[in-house]
């Protein structure tokens, strides 16, 4: 009986461990997690934007068109749309998702015989932006 009463006063060897989102890009991180959840990191709602073409010749002449962002992001489209796109998925690349922000972009051709214009782009949240390169 003592034994059993000396195990219920007596502190607890086991820890206990904080459940938490240990992702640093989370709007959830939790430096003090001590064990990695499941499924419950939170991250900031994203915007696509899609840049395309519909000018075959464009890729046939200057070749493939290179989009960098100012964030450093960087994409090539390597075909084009025979029409303008209804949404931004996307079939040739030049797809970005993005924080909800501003952004500025270049545009390059593979063979430097063509010279692209770079522009801004204003994402907004769960957003679809297209830019169709000319």
């Amino acid at each position: 009986m003592l034994a059993f009463m000396m195990m219920l006063v007596s502190p607890s060897c086991v820890k206990d461990t904080k459940l938490g989102c240990k992702d640093t890009l989370a709007l959830n991180y939790d430096e003090a997690a001590d064990d990695k959840c499941v499924g419950c990191c939170k991250y900031p709602p994203k915007g696509t934007v899609l840049f395309f073409t519909k000018d075959a010749s464009m890729i046939n002449y200057c070749g493939v068109i290179t989009i960098t962002l100012s964030n450093g992001m960087v994409s090539n489209i390597t075909n084009s749309y025979s029409s303008i796109p209804t949404n931004c998925d996307n079939a040739y690349g030049g797809t970005f998702s993005l924080d909800k922000g501003n952004y500025t972009y270049t545009v390059a051709f593979s063979n430097g015989s063509c010279i692209g214009k770079g522009g801004s782009i204003t994402v907004g949240e769960n957003s679809c932006n297209m830019i169709m390169i000319q």
